[in-house]
């Protein structure tokens, strides 16, 4: 079976930024990070156990990405990237990385995936191997599909052999082709709700739980076509992906800042260095904040709010970081309560709010935006980050499967210490129990509301 992830850039901007902040600020910052399945059911289970070792063929390719002189002039040109950080990536050593059978507290054998090392290169290998272990399992599922089956065990070495095909054999293609013709026409229906709603303007965010590499790529280019690109004032509705190979091969724009786990390795390393400080944890989270806007300048300067709770952010953000940043919400049960809680923070520190931009990334779909869209659209700016609704859905028939790549762990004075997210819907948080109650202590966390993620 080919490469999957066939370049280094085929992966979100915001790891690229990230690992370009780590390096100059925390270079020799050890961490580790672990694979999680939020979807809690015996067939998932399975299937992704059976997937181990195509899982590890695939990761085998990683070490061996490297970046093209295109590449390299694609991101030097992005105005970002400074001349330090284009070499280090240019003879980076992402290293090994290996899928293998984990024990759960029940005993339960699942899917584990662990890896630990510098942190600015090690955090580029998320969205790659979500978006390997996302394929694969929707490769499967295409098959299972097309004979009719419910189990894979039923005829597992039958789905072996046909697992190692290459997506563009002519085998593959023709079963995979009916779910490709059947999501650009679901896209199409999208399209024309999002011309009805002139004022959406929204980016293609879908690299980590895509359908496939390939079917991204249609997506993003029926997008580019479609929507109306004005000749002299304005934007499109579509604004551009967050994948960066993508971006880099059809003259995007893409999208992205910074993720949850630059507070929760940085909460963590003050935590462990000072131990257990609270004050000097609180602080560390405006620190670090401070200094991305002095490196970056204000284009990147949108953050999560909710990696400790929203409610927290908001009634202790200070004036200079409400100045700073427009802001992202990720996790939100109420979008409508979140957009006021944004407003009303701007309203305290006397902030123009229209110079602001508010920016929605949590499991969109075209009723959600369109609803949240006409919810107060004269106050603030509204940017839609649309991830697997539109990258991986090829009908109701499909499982979608909840997955992450979270950082667990930093090393402080040879200890590794746990990290903990918190998330404004309990069934995102992550981190060992006693570690979650802990810092809900520290944040004055009472929010109890829990969602069942779909993706």
């Amino acid at each position: 079976m080919k490469s999957i992830i066939k370049s280094i850039l085929d992966l979100d901007r915001y790891k690229l930024t990230m690992s370009q902040f780590i390096y100059f600020f925390y270079p020799d910052l050890e961490v580790e990070y672990e694979f999680t399945c939020r979807t809690k059911d015996e067939k998932t289970r399975m299937t992704l156990l059976f997937l181990i070792p195509y899982i590890n063929s695939q990761f085998a390719y990683l070490s061996k990405l490297r970046p093209t002189f295109s590449e390299l002039m694609h991101l030097k040109n992005a105005g970002i990237f400074r001349e330090e950080y284009l070499n280090f990536l240019n003879s980076i050593e992402i290293g090994e990385i290996h899928a293998s059978e984990q024990e759960d507290e029940n005993g339960l054998k699942h899917l584990g995936i662990v890896y630990r090392g510098k942190w600015a290169s090690k955090t580029l290998i998320e969205t790659y191997a979500l978006s390997i272990v996302n394929e694969l399992y929707s490769r499967l599922w295409a098959l299972t599909s097309f004979f009719k089956e419910q189990t894979i065990e039923s005829n597992s070495e039958h789905y072996k052999t046909l697992l190692d095909f290459d997506e563009d054999s002519s085998y593959m293609q023709g079963i995979l082709k009916p779910h490709y013709d059947n999501a650009l026409k679901i896209l199409e229906n999208k399209i024309d709700i999002y011309k009805h709603h002139p004022q959406i303007k929204f980016f293609e965010f879908g690299t980590r739980r895509r359908f496939s590499a390939d079917l991204q790529e249609k997506i993003v280019l029926k997008l580019q076509g479609s929507f109306h690109k004005p000749q002299f004032m304005g934007t499109s509705q579509f604004l551009g992906t967050s994948n960066e190979y993508l971006a880099f091969k059809h003259g995007m724009k893409a999208g992205g800042t910074s993720a949850h786990e630059m507070d929760m390795a940085i909460v963590a390393l003050h935590d462990g260095v000072t131990k257990g400080d609270k004050e000097t944890m609180l602080n560390s989270i405006w620190f670090w904040r401070r200094k991305w806007t002095e490196f970056y300048g204000y284009d990147l300067s949108v953050c999560l709010t909710d990696t400790f709770g929203s409610e927290w952010f908001f009634k202790n953000c200070p004036e200079d970081i409400s100045h700073m940043y427009s802001f992202r919400e990720d996790s939100a049960v109420n979008l409508f309560q979140y957009t006021d809680m944004v407003l009303d923070l701007y309203k305290k520190q006397k902030i123009h709010s229209n110079d602001k931009v508010l920016v929605h990334s949590n499991g969109l779909t075209p009723f959600k935006i369109t609803n949240i869209a006409n919810y107060k659209p004269n106050e603030i700016n509204k940017v839609y980050g649309q991830g697997t609704d539109l990258s991986c859905d090829v009908g109701s028939d499909y499982k979608h499967i909840s997955i992450v790549i979270k950082l667990t762990k930093v090393l402080v004075n040879g200890e590794w210490i746990n990290t903990v997210k918190l998330s404004d819907n309990l069934a995102k948080a992550i981190g060992p129990k006693e570690q979650i109650e802990r810092y809900k202590k520290i944040f004055g966390y009472t929010n109890e509301l829990s969602e069942t993620q779909t993706y």
